[in-house]
């Protein structure tokens, strides 16, 4: 396993593709798809499968949205349409993490016929769902290659005063998502931002771990 985290905003997604090419499209697993309006602002963010592009219009998602509607219509409406994230133009940020338990979870388990799980991204409030971390950590603990995107311990951290839960926070979640990745040295996070003297490196590593499996 191989996974970056670092800044946002950083590359890390892109680099992953780049470093990807054509094998994109044998992988399973899922993407984290930002919604763009026609300003270039982002709007929302969409669970997909791991082929999907990294960005998409929210347009046709954007006349679903009105401000009178109730927020329980709201979540209906972005769960439907896998969105998990949606930022509304009177300023309310809509969330439904039941899109990772259903969609997520569906994408997770049909990844098993790929020869690779593209994860993009883990770490977050996503852990809280029950089945969702169940069947992540079913395949971190499998033998099945997988690479993708950690979110920083930090942002975890601060993640937790906006998603209570009843059992562990984000960051003791992410703190565990951590150590399965890694235990035995069985898999590897490596940090990087474009900027760094490093990042030629760490797009070494990441080419030669794809090479490995698809060659």
């Amino acid at each position: 396993m191989l996974f970056l985290e670092g800044p946002i905003q950083t590359g890390k997604s892109t680099l992953i593709r780049k470093c990807l090419g054509a094998h994109i499209a044998d992988c399973g697993g899922f993407t984290s798809q930002r919604l763009i309006d026609a300003d270039g602002q982002t709007k929302g963010f969409r669970l997909v499968p791991a082929a999907k592009p990294l960005t998409a219009p929210a347009e046709e998602f954007m006349s679903i949205e009105d401000p009178k509607h109730s927020t329980d219509s709201d979540v209906t409406f972005i769960s439907d349409a896998g969105i998990f994230k949606w930022f509304a133009d009177d300023g309310r940020v809509i969330t439904d993490q039941s899109v990772f338990d259903t969609i997520g979870v569906s994408l997770l388990r049909s990844s098993a016929r790929y020869p690779l799980v593209l994860l993009d991204e883990i770490g977050g409030s996503e852990l809280l769902c029950g089945e969702f971390r169940k069947t992540l950590d079913a395949i971190l603990s499998s033998s099945k290659p997988c690479l993708g995107v950690l979110k920083l311990a930090e942002k975890a951290e601060r993640l937790h005063s906006h998603y209570l839960s009843d059992d562990l926070s984000i960051a003791e979640y992410n703190a565990l998502l951590r150590h399965t990745i890694t235990d035995g040295g069985r898999g590897e996070v490596l940090y990087y931002a474009r900027e760094r003297e490093d990042a030629e490196e760490v797009e070494r590593q990441i080419s030669e771990f794809i090479q490995s499996i698809f060659d």
